[in-house]
């Protein structure tokens, strides 16, 4: 177990060595390449301004986004406009590595204690496992969902020449 434990995390280490971020394009008309509408952006305008939103339509020469927050609102910009755009990473990611990294010990406890009910002849202990690893793996997703929150997921997708 110790073995199997220690080749995953080596592997998971040297592994994430080699994924990097790309370089962010300098041509608005490749701006497709690195998002599609759905995805969080904060656009910064020739001002300086930035906003953030939800890209609702994008072409080659135009990016429209829906604001985020209580007052919603369509924001277009033209390829001119645009300074730079930074894709905003989603805390969900973040959300479910923690759970699934914290059901492991939940499930580990939870078949420990329905091999003891197994042997003292109760009938009902395989929910424990069910149970104890969702219980576990709830408070690791709120764990990681606030580690990714912490950390500053930006990434650059698009910078004017």
């Amino acid at each position: 177990m110790v073995r199997t434990l220690s080749v995953a995390l080596f592997t998971s280490l040297v592994l994430s060595g080699s994924a990097s971020a790309q370089q962010p394009v300098d041509d608005f008309a490749r701006l497709p390449e690195r998002v599609e509408p759905g995805n969080v952006v904060i656009v910064v305008d020739e001002k300086g301004q930035g906003t953030k939103g939800k890209i609702t339509d994008l072409s080659p020469t135009s990016l429209q986004i829906m604001t985020t927050g209580w007052r919603k609102r369509p924001i277009s910009f033209s390829a001119d406009q645009v300074q730079h755009v930074n894709r905003v990473d989603s805390r969900k990611n973040g959300f479910l590595i923690g759970a699934a990294i914290g059901a492991v010990p939940g499930i580990i406890l939870g078949s420990l204690f329905n091999e003891y009910c197994y042997n003292e002849g109760a009938s009902h202990c395989p929910v424990v496992i069910a149970f104890a690893g969702g219980a576990t793996g709830l408070i690791g997703g709120w764990i990681g969902w606030g580690i990714d929150g912490a950390i500053n997921g930006q990434e650059r997708v698009y910078s004017k020449r």
